[in-house]
């Protein structure tokens, strides 16, 4: 998700859902290389403009720069940035749930969690 307060309250709402403990993944959603942010996110927002069309946000800007034309700037780039974040994290999830449903593991960080005893 692109908002990482967000974040945290849906993943620990999911936690408390699905009976996982909503206090580790509240912390895990916070653990994350600050190096990778940039990149993950200028990738989202270029797959988000691939479906939305929305090459030339920033050109709208150069012709208007009242607050309403700004305001109207930052939530084209949080939709922008939304969709490209689902648009390839629901293929992802999808992919490495059906991996885990065909083989029974999860492989994280090096170590492998089963399903099976």
């Amino acid at each position: 998700m692109p908002l990482f307060g967000v974040q945290t309250l849906f993943a620990v709402g999911l936690a408390t859902l699905v009976r996982g403990n909503p206090l580790a993944t509240a912390v895990t959603t916070w653990v994350s290389n600050p190096f990778t942010f940039a990149p993950l996110y200028m990738m989202n927002f270029k797959v988000g403009q691939q479906f939305l069309g929305t090459q030339d946000l920033m050109l709208s800007l150069q012709s208007d720069t009242s607050i309403l034309a700004l305001s109207r700037l930052g939530l084209d780039c949080l939709l922008t940035l939304t969709v490209g974040c689902i648009a390839t994290g629901l293929p992802l999830a999808f992919v490495s749930y059906c991996g885990w449903l065909t083989n029974g593991s999860v492989v994280a960080v090096g170590v492998v969690y089963s399903c099976s005893n």
